[in-house]
């Protein structure tokens, strides 16, 4: 299916879910290369539930700062415009699929711990990557699974038919998706991204998470979020619909610039800051 017939076919089953004004703002401002950090603060600030969450993950034990940040602005000068930005579109995204149990054919409370684990390993990878941004590869291993919330949503019957041909038949789950969807959770999530606004690199990363060497714009950081995706799929941090640890190309270790005998010190930094992340898992 082409993605004029997967925006058709979103549009019949009622569209996608809307984000909150203030998110659509942040995004604009982020996708704005001439955007001050002082516009990024005051649009956050805006809104109170928004700076409240964001501030509780700048004072976790998941950034370790020493002192306490009362304010975006200050949040942003010492953590950067990027990592602001980023936690700001994570809490609002992850608000869509955690603390919600089980609701359609897929437990989201899992998937969303996966989603976090997959920001944490992609942050690990390019932590390895000269002048790499982490933040990217956070955000983006984040939303990586965004469509599955949405398949989850408008699609119950048919997600059951892929989970079910995925752990009964050995089926990958793209092909499974292909075959019964018609498209993938990378293709329909991707779409999703662009109606929400996410910078363009995002929606990239998203759309190729499964086939990283197809990315044009920013290739290094989607192939850090297929090998932090696949690395804490084999080490059991959450739960993917995608059970099968699927290979890493060597091109994309290539592409990073950095060796496999890097990964077991990429695993202990995975298991140490997932450790640290328990407060993005109430968001």
């Amino acid at each position: 299916m082409d993605e004029k017939n997967i925006k058709n076919l979103i549009k019949k089953t009622g569209g996608i879910p809307s984000l909150p004004e203030i998110i659509q703002k942040v995004n604009r401002t982020v996708s704005d290369d001439n955007a001050t950090a002082d516009q990024l603060g005051k649009i956050i600030e805006k809104d109170q539930a928004l700076t409240s969450k964001v501030l509780r993950l700048a004072n976790s034990s998941y950034y370790g700062l020493s002192r306490h940040v009362d304010s975006i602005s200050r949040a942003i000068t010492i953590l950067g415009f990027n990592s602001v930005s980023s936690m700001a579109l994570a809490v609002s995204v992850g608000g869509m699929f955690a603390g919600k149990g089980r609701e359609g054919s897929i437990a989201l409370t899992d998937l969303w711990e996966h989603s976090l684990a997959c920001g944490i390993g992609a942050k690990a990878v390019m932590d390895n990557v000269q002048n790499s941004s982490t933040d990217k590869a956070f955000l983006g291993g984040i939303l990586h699974d965004v469509g599955k919330v949405l398949i989850n949503m408008k699609f119950q019957q048919e997600q059951k038919a892929v989970i079910s041909s995925v752990c009964g038949g050995g089926i990958k789950l793209l092909d499974a998706e292909r075959q019964i969807l018609g498209f993938t959770h990378a293709e329909i999530g991707a779409i999703m991204g662009e109606l929400w606004n996410f910078p363009k690199d995002i929606v990239e990363t998203v759309r190729y998470h499964h086939r990283p060497l197809s990315a044009r714009i920013s290739r290094d950081t989607v192939c850090a979020v297929h090998m932090g995706n696949e690395i804490v799929k084999a080490m059991g941090l959450g739960k993917s619909t995608e059970p099968h640890v699927l290979p890493v190309m060597e091109e994309e270790w290539k592409c990073l610039e950095i060796k496999q005998a890097e990964l077991p010190k990429i695993i202990s930094a995975i298991h140490d800051e997932f450790n640290r992340a328990e407060e993005f898992m109430s968001l």
